[in-house]
């Protein structure tokens, strides 16, 4: 994808459809604020995970349980 995929028309529609289709989903999300970005970042069957280097052991844990 762009390096702003949130620009295109197209991008948000796959993006929105994914989240949508009722299968499993993973990606990384801007942190910055964004129309776009916040309302997927807002989207009931999102959650969003924040990596840092103390919990980034424990959030692979949690997505690997998740995907399983």
């Amino acid at each position: 994808m762009a390096r702003h995929p949130w620009r295109q028309k197209k991008s948000r529609e796959v993006v929105t459809q994914a989240i949508n289709s009722g299968k499993k989903v993973l990606g990384t999300i801007m942190l910055n604020p964004h129309p776009f970005a916040d309302e997927i970042k807002r989207h009931p069957e999102v959650e969003v995970l924040l990596v840092t280097r103390d919990n980034r052991t424990e959030v692979i844990k949690k997505v690997l349980n998740w995907l399983m």
